[in-house]
């Protein structure tokens, strides 16, 4: 058990030379970056303070696993029953289901049955997640069939998001927007009380939140779809090895170039679109796609099959809307990296921190620029969760306090599409 006080330091007194590479040597609009595409910076580990109400803001807010999810099999079929967490609303879903089913027909949907207001049933769909098709192809993307495939794929996914976001208003649903405010301020103090930085002030830090905040409630006028590729899943025929395929991504991507090349159509029949909650909340109007274009495992096309150049990241209305969805999935990593670094393994062992927060810094840089030096402890802040990123973890708090076992990563509909 942790004491209300404890302090772990880690590795406090090590100093190490970091080198960091940007993702890209070009901006978002094409120009080059202001600084050097070599960044060398000299840093100290930071000291984390891990206490009790650190470990139970990890419970509450940022542990996904609250999630509950059951695989049914009744001798005859398998289904996943999905249940309500107190975020998700269960009536809306199955009414956005209903209403896409309907407009959108060419968005593959697995077949759902209302249970009660506590649940939805849904098809079993053995396969593999869209990041894990991604990935395997960009393994292998120095063969020109790979990427052809990963092409194809990814031509799917940006199809089903555009003819979800071309969706009719859905009178059953009454969408409200994204709660920014909250979430923005609530997980950047938290983290810079566990993590602290004497060069930020947490006062300031709020106020500009507050502002950005304000800014980006503004731009909400379009229903969320979630374009994150992990959303969907690719059906594997009966005669390929499913459990095979999730882990070997020599295999895996070696099956999907040869589905692809005997039908052109397979990742067009074959995509599956999962967890719809997000259409119930206002987002502004480049949020899908720039997590689409710019998640770990879609990236890597941007320079030639993704249409990334299309959005215009030197508009600052993109650059908060860019701001706000990657602090949200590098935030989630780095509360997993500093309190439960075993879970942060087992669920983002292949989709780290440090990927969305030099995205998230790279950001915060045009957009305190762009505000004309207004976001300088927001900048401050994006620096120092690069750090953090990067820092030598090696305890496990949460499994200290709570004795979580592996198994909860595994549970359900997370290991069906692991």
């Amino acid at each position: 058990m942790i004491s209300g006080d404890s302090v772990h330091t880690a590795g406090l007194m090590a100093t190490v030379l970091v080198k960091l590479e940007l993702e890209q040597d070009t901006t978002y609009d094409g120009s080059r970056p202001e600084e050097t595409f070599l960044d060398y910076r000299e840093m100290s580990d930071p000291i984390f303070r891990i206490d009790d109400q650190a470990v139970e803001f990890f419970e509450t807010q940022i542990r996904k696993e609250r999630r509950r999810w059951k695989v049914e099999n009744d001798g005859r079929s398998r289904r996943v029953l999905r249940y309500s967490d107190g975020v998700r609303d269960i009536l809306g879903e199955v009414a956005t289901l209903r209403h896409i089913q309907k407009y959108a027909k060419r968005v593959n949907l697995p077949t759902f049955k209302f249970r009660d207001e506590d649940a939805i049933s849904l098809t079993y769909i053995p396969g593999v997640r869209g990041d894990t098709v991604l990935d395997a192809l960009a393994a292998n993307a120095e063969k020109r069939s790979a990427f052809a495939a990963a092409g194809a794929f990814f031509s799917k996914l940006k199809n089903d998001l555009h003819d979800v976001q071309r969706l009719p208003v859905n009178p059953a649903i009454s969408p409200n927007k994204y709660s920014v405010r909250e979430k923005l301020t609530r997980d950047a103090l938290e983290l810079v009380r566990i993590a602290p930085n004497p060069a930020m002030s947490p006062h300031n830090l709020a106020d500009e939140l507050d502002r950005l905040s304000s800014e980006y409630e503004a731009l909400c006028s379009q229903p969320f779809r979630d374009a994150n590729p992990k959303n969907c899943v690719l059906k594997l025929p009966k005669a390929i090895d499913v459990s095979r395929a999730r882990s070997d991504r020599d295999y895996l991507a070696s099956m999907l170039v040869s589905l692809y090349r005997d039908d052109a159509n397979f990742f067009g029949a074959n995509t599956f679109q999962l967890d719809f909650s997000g259409l119930q909340t206002l987002v502004p109007e480049f949020d899908d796609d720039v997590i689409l274009h710019t998640h770990r495992s879609t990236i890597w096309l941007s320079r030639s099959v993704t249409d990334a150049r299309r959005i215009p990241w030197s508009d600052k209305d993109v650059l908060i809307t860019a701001f706000v969805r990657h602090f949200r999935l590098a935030v989630r990593r780095l509360f997993y990296q500093i309190v439960h670094s075993e879970g942060y393994r087992i669920r983002y062992g292949h989709d780290p921190s440090i990927f969305y927060v030099r995205i998230l810094d790279h950001v915060a840089r045009h957009l305190n620029k762009a505000s004309k030096g207004n976001y300088k402890n927001i900048r401050l802040l994006t620096s120092h969760m690069l750090d953090v990123a990067l820092s030598n973890l090696n305890q496990d708090f949460y499994e200290m306090r709570r004795g979580v076992a592996q198994r909860v990563y595994y549970d359900g509909f997370l290991e069906a599409l692991a």
